[in-house]
């Protein structure tokens, strides 16, 4: 794992940022993988989606991330989760619980 200093991770994040990489591309970048990181993430990226209350219509969607191409961003991955768990639901599959995996290269 590369070891960045907390100036280097600055910049390195506002470069990425910039050229349209989500937060969490971003700390992949950085070599972050312990789970922990990335579940603060998916809550914030929860919590700015709902809108504080207001209608789904009228909270702005954040562009793609050009690095994953939102697949990793909540507000494009969570609409279609429900309809992921239903379809496995449905195919007569006799395991209760599954789990979802993505392996993305960096």
């Amino acid at each position: 794992m590369v070891v960045w200093t907390s100036g280097e991770e600055e910049t390195v994040t506002k470069v990425l940022e910039d050229g349209g990489a989500c937060r969490k591309c971003c700390h992949r970048f950085l070599g972050y993988r312990n789970s922990s990181i990335y579940k603060r993430l998916h809550k914030t990226e929860i919590e700015s989606i709902s809108g504080n209350g207001e209608p789904a219509s009228k909270v702005a969607k954040p562009n793609p991330c050009v690095v994953c191409l939102g697949i990793m961003q909540d507000a494009y991955m969570m609409p279609r989760m429900q309809e992921i768990i239903n379809q496995i639901k449905e195919s007569g599959y006799d395991a209760d619980k599954f789990t979802l995996s993505l392996s993305l290269p960096i």
